[in-house]
């Protein structure tokens, strides 16, 4: 009978499955949209960390390059006696090379007024008045600035440092890295289209467009009121209406997506984060438009994973069905299931998907076989490169805190310490005391057995100074013949017992018998300073042990002197 109760409860369950079918395909389809949202943040946070990382490795790369340059007297007396020609011919060697191996692209000698003296990087441009706040806060604070700015035509990274010649300050360095390859950085790391959009308010016009042309870029300074692109213009971009005033001024507040971008595939989201220079002020943004047909592929094989799966439920009612469907879809989907747990739990390794025909579930079992072999192997190398980029960041790390010379700590991480100790101390309320030594008549032993000799003086005193303190103590080569002490949970009275301990293994040391003339006559003068309730900052202390050193040395020289 055609209509009898069995074509009718037939009827019945298949439309009863197919409301269940499209009731699960809604809620995938709901569940997957509003997911969606929140992995594109999380996309967009990731860029930004990519774009911070890459800031941060790049602005610690320019601070030590900074470093090794201003320590060189090589480039000095050019500088004082004003020769601009000869300073620009001695310097381009060096710019060229760091231009091609690091990106450098800016490379400055401005002078004590902040009026620039010479531009490496564009030799026929200087006399102009710099006025950046990187520049500024190296003036106000004697010390390296760095961060972020726009400038005249782009965003960069700078670094800006105090430049001295006989201990006198003869101006400042600066070197510059355009950002706008991290643009390319980012597309490469995350397959994603993105642009660099800056302030109109902040650049020169005449010499962006200038900029501009000189680069190739098509002029875009009308497409927006208030915005510009720094990067090349994409016409993706603009296209899609991704880069409008009202998205930028929703990226300016943090990592976002637009709220009224549409996109009737839903394939693509337009993002965005802000740019911060070194005042922490938002001066730009970078944009994003990324392609979401992956997730949507996803969405796709779920969709038809969980119909198939209610199919063969329903199948299940007939025996016959329900024992066709166990051979030839039910156990080739287990099988593949779980196998690709396997896979996700990162077992790539000797572990594939057995298969018995050549239907479309063979070729998938082939397929899925060949993604996790070559899955394997990418992980593989992917690790070996990870290895080895730790392994340089460690050395570039200990570099950036190493005094080459003497294997000592530097300047540079000797100030940090010392911060940081005495904040301890003054916690915890115990005792800091701090040692200034200086090597006596250094430089009339450089005029008698050279510099080498010199160098081995300093090795050998460092040496000594390195063999006598404790494990905890800080050691750093302080600048020249100079070396400092940091002497945790140690008093005045420890401290100065230390300096004489030091002081008295001169000339005895197998270092200084191995290393430096029989003939020579090496002393040390010591300053010892010990932290007080009357110190309020580092500078405080490092001024009373330098003024105790300099009262050693006013007193005869070769003997330690307490504050």
């Amino acid at each position: 009978m055609l209509f009898g109760i069995r074509p009718k409860l037939l009827y019945t369950i298949g439309a009863g499955l197919l409301i269940i079918i499209l009731i699960i395909y809604a809620m995938i389809d709901k569940y997957y949209y509003r997911n969606l949202e929140t992995i594109t943040i999380g996309n967009i946070h990731e860029s930004e960390r990519l774009i911070n990382e890459h800031i941060s490795f790049d602005t610690e790369k320019l601070s030590a390059i900074t470093n090794m340059f201003i320590t060189d007297d090589g480039f000095k007396p050019l500088f004082v006696n004003r020769d601009r020609e000869g300073l620009y011919n001695k310097c381009l060697p060096l710019y060229t090379m760091l231009n091609q191996a690091y990106n450098i692209t800016h490379f400055y000698f401005h002078l004590p007024d902040g009026t620039n003296f010479i531009r490496i990087h564009n030799k026929n441009l200087y006399g102009d008045h710099i006025t950046r706040e990187t520049f500024k806060t190296a003036v106000v604070t004697g010390k390296m600035s760095s961060g972020i700015e726009l400038g005249k035509t782009s965003f960069a990274i700078r670094v800006v440092a105090p430049y001295y010649y006989k201990n006198k300050l003869i101006g400042y360095i600066e070197f510059g890295e355009e950002i706008d390859h991290f643009i390319d950085f980012l597309k490469r790391t995350t397959h994603e289209e993105y642009a660099l959009i800056a302030e109109k308010d902040q650049l020169n016009k005449d010499e962006w467009l200038l900029s501009n042309k000189t680069r190739g870029i098509d002029n875009n300074w009308d497409l927006m009121p208030l915005h510009v692109w720094i990067s090349r213009q994409d016409d993706k971009f603009i296209r899609s209406g991704c880069v409008t005033e009202k998205n930028i001024k929703h990226f300016e507040y943090g990592p976002a997506i637009s709220p009224d971008f549409k996109d009737n595939s839903r394939e693509m989201v337009c993002g965005g984060f802000p740019l911060y220079d070194i005042q922490k002020k938002h001066v730009g943004v970078i944009t994003t438009l990324m392609n979401t047909s992956k997730q949507a592929s996803i969405l796709s094989e779920q969709k038809i994973y969980f119909i198939t799966v209610l199919s063969v439920i329903s199948a299940l009612i007939f025996i016959v069905i329900s024992l066709i469907s166990e051979r030839w879809i039910i156990k080739p989907i287990k099988n593949l299931a779980s196998a690709t747990k396997i896979f996700a739990n990162g077992n790539l390794k000797g572990h594939r998907i057995a298969h018995e025909s050549e239907d479309e579930f063979g070729l998938l079992t082939e397929a899925i076989n060949d993604m996790a072999a070559q899955l394997d192997t990418f992980y593989s190398s992917t690790s070996t490169r990870t290895h080895e980029l730790e392994t340089l960041n460690r050395k570039l790390e200990t570099l950036a805190i190493t005094d080459g010379l003497t294997g000592l700590h530097n300047h540079r991480y000797f100030y940090k310490k010392i911060a940081e100790e005495i904040h301890r101390s003054n916690r915890y309320n115990h005792p800091l005391s701090l040692i200034i030594a200086d090597i006596d008549n250094l430089k009339a032993f450089n005029d008698t057995h050279g510099h080498t000799g010199g160098d081995n003086l300093l090795k050998a005193f460092a040496e000594t100074i390195k063999s006598t303190v404790r494990d905890t103590d800080i050691v750093a080569r302080y600048g020249g013949d100079e070396f400092a002490l940091l002497l945790p949970e140690t008093d005045l009275k420890a401290a100065m017992e230390m300096a004489e301990r030091i002081r008295s293994q001169i000339h005895v040391r197998p270092y200084f018998q191995q290393e430096l003339p029989v003939s020579a006559n090496i002393s040390a003068s010591f300053g010892v300073a010990e932290l007080s309730l009357h110190d309020e900052s580092l500078e405080e202390l490092v001024k009373r042990a330098d003024k105790a050193l300099y009262e050693a040395k006013r007193t005869g020289r070769n003997r330690v002197v307490p504050s």
